[in-house]
């Protein structure tokens, strides 16, 4: 029930963001032109939207990997690139999109185990080359034989997938070491994006000289390192927008693609699964399911833009993009961190406004890095822990956020129900601060570390100002001090409800007698010092798709997208059975199992989860009809699948 609810505040599917999910050999075809679309009624003929950071990178292979995958670089560019399928609504079925029909069952051949994929003939680029099975094979082989990380890794797995081979322009075959099961197949490979043979195979061919025969660790990181800095230009790009201007960090401007095969296309999905989508101009008309599907049951019924010919993405700060907003010199604010309530208050009292919560959700985080000694090992673990112990996650959420975030013990969210364990719990759950300090105390005495100039004191019979004495000289065994901490954070400028949660952690460490220095940075400098382990703590958030296969992806050890230093040999043995499980009873205890060995581990520690929201001008947008949603609230498909970092 929470699943279809939530999809009456999901960003809707008609507006200027819908993309069907869709590299390139062949000459081009001639296709039905839909640019210079007629604005309907209702509709502005551009859109200015507010971003709260820019875009820093336009290359596909970084900004789904860890190197640039801010939200804000995939919230312009996702739907420019075809996938296989997407999923309906309910997120239960696939839709094909550049496939022509449901992939074929698994068999044995040889050492593998194979299946194909018949695609549809009539889809092109918006260079009018058609989209054919080699750009698949070429994406997917490329990202095999680089190692790829972050969302890369979650769809084409190095660890299961050997290769793809091309067998004409329109069939795949898949070869994978072991038969994958649903994370890896479903939720998947068939999700994952496709670029253009044509345009990247002569530019990627510098770093795969780098890459070598692919056995050398160095070599990788060079080759992967000059693969995501290629410089970008008139790649060609799939979905309903294409790039028409770009300043770094500033704005990004999208304008109608007019070779979209998927603009102004009418679907209607029903409850029961079945799906339809139909396109006048070449009496095109596909549909799937029961085909049982009355009008009584429809899930939703829309016609895909674009509608709005151009749209300007602008970055500026939240209080001046606010501003900008009730001042009517924007039309929307996209903000996935959430609302301090005197934002929320300012919103609230002007009725021309509206703000509406996505279905995806943001987890903040603490992150760790385990190169560094202090984190490493079991005295690590036990430092982990008592950093750990010293945070309340339901003081944060609820009295520091004033209820502007949902308190974590998961790396799955809280309100993602359907695939959290509401059992997991972190050292000292339920404890009160000073209980917590007392434990914390006993884990660091507990690996010989003690304090020679204060010991930490919870006194609960003194006044409440000095129930709580912190502690000094904080030193290990040999005498040797504990090191000063940095601690990475978003600005309060930017993500207020972030920012907040590395202060509150500052002062918490300080009664133990830690002393952290917080370096504000901004997501693109964070993500980068993340990324190369030039860190000891960081605060950031992710956004996270509702199908957790990132439990998995996010701390594999092989990959540079595993940035914490965690190695466990238990999680990759779980992994390992999350990744060939088919069974959907036997995944969600797999599920469970992973929670409960990453709250234990705890190579991060889960903070708070906020939904992903939106404010816009009212009075600049049309309704669905027949529905109730507001044509602008459309979420881009593929973020919902995505793993970004904000």
């Amino acid at each position: 029930m929470k699943k279809l609810c939530e999809l009456w505040i999901v960003l809707f599917a008609a507006a200027f963001f819908l993309n069907a999910c869709g590299g390139a050999s062949g000459t081009p075809i001639s296709t039905v032109s839909v640019g210079g679309t007629p604005t309907p009624a209702g509709f502005k003929d551009s859109l200015q939207v507010a971003t709260l950071d820019g875009v820093s990178s336009n290359n596909v292979w970084a900004i789904f990997d860890q190197a640039a995958s801010t939200y804000w670089n995939q919230l312009v560019q996702a739907n420019d690139y075809p996938t296989l399928y997407s999923l309906t609504l309910l997120g239960d079925n696939l839709i094909p999109v550049v496939a022509s029909g449901q992939p074929s069952e698994f068999s044995k051949e040889g050492d593998f185990y194979v299946a194909s994929i018949v695609l549809k003939n009539n889809l092109v680029w918006n260079d009018k080359y058609p989209v054919t099975a080699h750009d698949v094979a070429f994406t997917i082989n490329t990202v095999l034989k680089f190692h790829l990380g972050f969302n890369w890794q979650s769809y084409y797995d190095p660890s299961l997938l050997d290769h793809v081979d091309a067998l004409d322009d329109v069939t795949l075959k898949y070869y994978f070491t072991q038969q994958p099961g649903l994370a890896k197949w479903k939720y998947g490979a068939l999700l994952g994006v496709i670029v253009s043979r044509n345009f990247w195979e002569p530019r990627i061919a510098p770093a795969l000289e780098l890459l070598g025969d692919g056995t050398d660790a160095a070599a990788r990181a060079d080759a992967v390192s000059a693969l995501e800095k290629i410089s970008v230009s008139g790649e060609p790009v799939f979905g309903i927008y294409q790039m028409s201007d770009w300043q770094p960090g500033v704005s990004y401007v999208n304008a109608a693609n007019p070779n979209s095969f998927f603009s102004h296309l009418v679907v209607t999905q029903f409850i029961d699964g079945t799906y339809e989508e139909s396109k006048s101009e070449n009496n095109y008309d596909w549909k799937f399911g029961s085909i049982g599907g009355k009008s009584a049951d429809k899930l939703i019924s829309y016609t895909t833009g674009p509608y709005i010919n151009r749209v300007t993405f602008t970055a500026g700060d939240s209080d001046t993009s606010y501003l900008n907003l009730r001042n009517s010199n924007l039309n929307l604010v996209m903000n996935p961190y959430g609302l301090p309530l005197a934002v929320t208050g300012q919103l609230e009292s002007d009725s021309s406004l509206k703000t509406t919560s996505l279905n995806n959700s943001s987890l903040t985080i603490l992150a760790y890095n385990q190169n560094r000694p202090v984190f490493a090992g079991d005295a690590g673990i036990v430092v982990r822990n008592a950093i750990a112990c010293m945070i309340n996650q339901d003081d944060l959420a609820n009295s520091l956020l004033q209820n502007q975030g949902i308190a974590s013990r998961s790396m799955i969210p809280t309100d993602n129900t359907e695939w959290t364990d509401p059992a997991v719990a972190l050292v000292c759950n339920g404890l009160s601060d000073g209980n917590r300090l007392i434990q914390a105390t006993s884990l660091l005495s507990s690996r010989g570390y003690d304090w020679n100039i204060q010991y930490p004191v919870f006194n609960p019979s003194s006044s409440q100002e000095s129930q709580i004495v912190s502690g000094q000289g904080l030193h290990d065994s040999a005498n040797n001090p504990f090191p000063e901490l940095t601690l990475l954070s978003p600005s309060p400028a930017s993500n207020p409800l972030g920012a907040t949660a590395a202060d509150y952690i500052v002062r918490q460490l300080k009664k133990l007698g830690i002393t952290v220095t917080m370096v504000t940075q901004g997501i693109g400098e964070r993500l980068a010092n993340v990324s190369s382990g030039n860190y000891d703590m960081a605060v950031y958030s992710l956004g996270l798709p509702h199908f957790p296969n990132y439990i998995c992806s996010l701390f594999d050890n092989g990959l540079s997208s595993n940035p914490f230093g965690y190695a466990s040999t238990t999680l990759a043995q779980q992994c390992s059975s999350f990744s060939s499980e088919n069974d959907p009873k036997q995944l969600l205890a797999l599920a469970f199992s992973l929670q409960v060995t990453l709250a234990t581990d705890l190579p991060v520690v889960p903070l708070f989860s906020n939904s992903m929201i939106q404010t816009y001008r009212t009075s600049d947008f049309p309704f669905i009809t027949g529905g109730s949603v507001p044509l602008i609230l459309y979420e881009p498909h593929p973020l919902t699948q995505l793993i970004s970092i904000q």
